[in-house]
């Protein structure tokens, strides 16, 4: 029976780590390796429900770090002491819904040894109501094969959902980056692009994710942050050869999320320009739809960054061979555009 590694960031989350870890132990595959990693927390209790645990359940290893790493440096200390045939994480204040996941994780992995992820899909849990609300990511029961079907949408960007082979990510020396934002996107973003895993996602509501208004997840997230974030993904990702299919994914992850973060960009336009050169330099032809000019002309930041990122790239520019088309579709779609809405307000006044 091969091993599962389950880390457990912890911090300032004492009302909810019983919980927690009950939901763990409690599993019924029992070869688990549970790694509790206390980030240097102020809170004595956290420390002694941890220390209680780790009294009773031999599988537990109890870790707590001299200064706060955040979570990512959390999690990146169970990764490096996990010696799990598989890896999964749990954030503190939230918990398991299903006493049988790991072992139909686990069974899912043996039935197809070319799986590098199985994921399972999350519930909302509200404390004040003690209510669930599903919460459906990406088409269940499906695998998704390298290179074509997978994309960095279709595993979602966040964690604590998935359970990967241990090894893929040790010998890829894909870590999480520690006092940053956004830490999960990082991760799922160097994963998939460096993996190309292979990927299957099953149809059980198994993760309760609680729903806390003073949470970091509540309270760090903006269309700034995200902005910088992408960016600094992205430089990060440039610095490694990357196959350009690869990185196609990646550009098409920050345009699926232009809706999400073009609210209020005021002062990101660097990055911002920075991404939509890159963006437009790697469109391919029947990716050109109205859907991704419209981000663009709603918001004026965006708007200039596009002016300044891709109009000077005009097909006079170029001394090729061919005429840059694609460039030249897109100031000829992005001009009718203009034209057409320009012509929508003089109707209405």
């Amino acid at each position: 029976m091969e091993k599962l590694s389950v880390v457990v960031p912890v911090y300032n989350t004492y009302p909810y780590l019983r919980q927690c870890l009950e939901s763990i132990i409690n599993q019924t595959y029992k070869n688990l390796e549970i790694i509790v990693v206390n980030d240097a927390s102020p809170y004595i209790e956290d420390d002694e429900i941890c220390k209680e645990y780790a009294s009773i359940d031999e599988r537990i290893i109890y870790i707590k770090h001299e200064e706060n790493k955040r979570q990512g440096g959390a999690r990146n200390t169970g990764i490096k002491v996990a010696t799990g045939k598989y890896i999964t994480f749990i954030d503190s204040d939230d918990f398991l819904i299903k006493e049988n996941i790991y072992e139909l994780v686990v069974n899912t992995f043996k039935n197809n040894k070319k799986l590098d992820v199985v994921g399972f899909n999350v519930n909302y849990y509200y404390d004040e109501t003690n209510m669930y609300e599903a919460m459906s990511y990406v088409d269940v029961n499906k695998i998704y094969k390298k290179p074509k079907l997978l994309k960095i949408t279709n595993m979602s960007d966040i964690i604590w959902h998935k359970v990967f082979i241990l090894n893929s990510i040790k010998d890829n020396n894909i870590y999480f980056k520690e006092n940053f934002l956004y830490e999960d996107t990082d991760f799922m973003i160097k994963y998939i692009i460096l993996i190309n895993p292979i990927y299957q996602f099953l149809d059980i509501a198994a993760y309760g994710f609680r729903q806390r208004n003073d949470s970091v997840s509540h309270t760090k997230y903006s269309a700034s942050n995200r902005i910088k974030s992408l960016y600094e993904t992205y430089r990060d990702l440039e610095e490694i050869f990357i196959p350009n299919e690869n990185m196609k994914y990646f550009l098409n992850y920050i345009l699926e999320n232009y809706r999400e973060i073009e609210n209020g960009l005021a002062e990101d336009s660097k990055e911002l320009e920075y991404l939509t050169n890159k963006i437009f330099k790697n469109l391919q032809e029947n990716e050109i739809t109205l859907d991704i000019f419209s981000l663009f002309i709603k918001n004026e930041e965006v708007k200039k960054c596009y002016e300044r990122s891709v109009l000077k790239y005009k097909p006079y520019k170029y001394k090729l061979v061919t005429p840059n088309i694609i460039i030249y579709k897109i100031i000829r779609e992005i001009k009718r555009i203009i034209q057409q809405i320009g012509g929508i307000f003089k109707w209405k006044n």
